[in-house]
């Protein structure tokens, strides 16, 4: 008898959500220390890493050149209670 398959790590699973969500929520640290959220669309590069095209008109990118901490969240996407869907929160420093 074969042997089960060995379940995903909690790396490859938000690895998984990240590349499947279409939109999320990128968090950058506005004027004044204020925290600053935006919707945005991204993608993952070969290693599963979101990749973010940004404007340099977006409030966000200019947070981010002032101080590149920032989040991503991303939700499953589903339907019924969004609190039981899957969400994961990716945080980095961003060259801008």
């Amino acid at each position: 008898m074969a042997s089960p398959a060995p379940e995903p790590s909690d790396a490859e699973l938000a690895r998984t959500l990240i590349a499947a969500a279409p939109t999320a929520a990128l968090s950058t640290i506005g004027e004044g220390g204020f925290p600053f959220g935006s919707l945005v669309t991204h993608a993952v590069d070969a290693a599963g890493r979101p990749l973010l095209l940004l404007s340099e008109l977006a409030e966000h990118t200019r947070n981010l050149v002032a101080d590149p901490r920032a989040s991503l969240m991303a939700v499953q996407d589903g339907d019924g209670d969004p609190l039981a869907l899957g969400r994961v929160t990716s945080s980095a420093r961003c060259p801008c």
